[in-house]
């Protein structure tokens, strides 16, 4: 009989499922699946909880059909040619190259993402596009494991800024687990004793304080492979410092709810505490309740989530999509309940790709545009004419489930948490719609 990927979630391939100690009533569905017992992969090490499922190095999947497609969509559209039209993405210029010079979150994003692209591909001019900037970021290191911008070293509260390391970290992981390159784990565990040697003011302020679920996650990927006893003291550290996750909302930017509201979860692997967990269940149910009249699996936050202003004709942010996407995965592993894989299938069959224009790229163009306007968009050098032609333009949401009142902004992320050029003021683009589309909206409103 044919057995659905829910069912192979729930059961973990027939492994026992046990309901979580206390669960909350209201939620009597959460389920934590019985652990991956790790077999040629990574598990968490004692004193670490297990997690319900190991991740799969990049690379080890290989997609086919739909998947595959999108993939190369990404490869061909912005994602790919992002250096050739960012000038944050410059090699010659960039302070994860050149420490003098600046640098803040824009590369680390982007590699991120690029990192883990050219390995799911196997693309060869990726892997190599990859290769170069993770040996550069590689050798830029101090004796005392500081790396990167020098400006970064004292940015917040005369200490360093954190947050841009956080993603940083994950393209490095990704790179090691897809090469095996011996350099990465020695340079981690250097950076993260650093890091820990800081005190209370470089993890209480600032986007970091608010994203440090994404630490936590590479501080317990480290400490699975080297054991190293001070690596669970700075996961108390983040826990204790970072802003308080636990039924709280400490911020309504949406990114920040999209990466933060799973950091209690994160944290009861070091602490065994189920609370912790059904916290973070209660966050997420806490957001779609005021904020969640969105279709497509997200919630109404442009740029900020704002009380009164919970209706689908709100924005969501395509950075919020994917932080949002993330998020479920890690869900999906550490908890091995279902919902949070449905919830993120249902963002990445229907918010992400209206976010997107049809060739990978978050800027759109007017219908009476043309293709090869749309190419110079994503991979021509921004000259003021093509910069001008790639300002990003609002559309009618074409996705099935989505509203048909729902508007995606395609390409206005912030400048804060997306790395897009820091202006000093945004103008609205205008949006422009079908009148069958504006009747359907005003009757919605009515």
């Amino acid at each position: 009989m044919p057995l659905s990927r829910r069912q192979f979630v729930a059961g973990a391939g027939g492994a026992a499922v046990a309901v979580l100690a206390g669960a909350n009533p209201a939620r009597a569905g959460i389920r934590e699946v019985a652990p991956a017992a790790g077999g040629l992969y990574t598990p968490n090490a004692a004193p670490l909880k297990p997690a319900a499922f190991l991740k799969l190095p990049p690379g080890a999947v290989t997609a086919r059909g739909w998947l595959a497609g999108q993939l190369k969509l990404q490869l061909d559209g912005l994602c790919g040619h992002y250096p050739e039209t960012s000038h944050f993405l410059d090699f010659a210029t960039s302070g994860w190259v050149h420490p003098e010079r600046a640098g803040w979150e824009e590369v680390p994003y982007w590699l991120r993402g690029y990192v883990d692209l050219a390995a799911v591909t196997g693309d060869t001019t990726a892997k190599s596009t990859a290769g170069k900037w993770i040996d550069a970021v590689l050798a830029t290191q101090q004796s005392d494991g500081f790396f990167g911008p020098a400006a970064l070293r004292t940015a917040l509260n005369n200490g360093p800024d954190f947050w841009p390391y956080l993603p940083l970290l994950q393209a490095l992981r990704s790179w090691q687990e897809y090469t095996g390159d011996t350099r990465v784990i020695p340079f981690l565990t250097r950076f993260l004793r650093y890091m820990n040697a800081q005190g209370k003011s470089a993890f209480d302020s600032s986007w970091v304080s608010v994203r440090w679920g994404d630490g936590l996650d590479s501080v317990f990927w480290l400490f699975n492979r080297t054991g190293d006893a001070f690596l669970l003291d700075l996961a108390d550290k983040i826990h204790a410092f970072g802003a308080n996750w636990v039924r709280n909302l400490p911020s309504l930017h949406n990114v920040n709810i999209a990466q933060g509201f799973r950091e209690p979860a994160q944290y009861a692997l070091r602490s065994g505490d189920a609370s912790l967990t059904r916290a973070t269940y209660s966050d997420y149910d806490t957001v779609m309740a005021a904020y969640g009249q969105f279709a497509g699996g997200g919630f109404a936050g442009d740029e900020n989530a704002r009380p009164g202003f919970g209706d689908p004709r709100q924005g969501f942010e395509t950075c919020g999509i994917v932080e949002f996407m993330a998020s479920h995965q890690l869900l999906t592993r550490l908890t091995g309940d279902p919902v949070w894989a449905d919830r993120c299938e249902d963002l990445a069959f229907n918010s992400l790709p209206a976010a997107l224009d049809p060739a990978g790229g978050p800027c759109t163009t007017s219908p009476a545009r043309t293709a090869s306007t749309s190419t110079t968009c994503r991979r021509a050098k921004a000259s003021s004419r093509t910069a001008s032609r790639c300002r990003p333009t609002c559309r009618a949401s074409t996705s099935t489930a989505a509203a048909r009142t729902t508007t995606a902004w395609a390409g206005r992320t912030s400048p804060k948490s997306c790395g897009w050029p820091r202006r000093t003021t945004v103008s609205r683009p205008r949006c422009t719609r079908p009148a069958a589309s504006r009747r359907r909206s005003a009757t919605a409103r009515r």
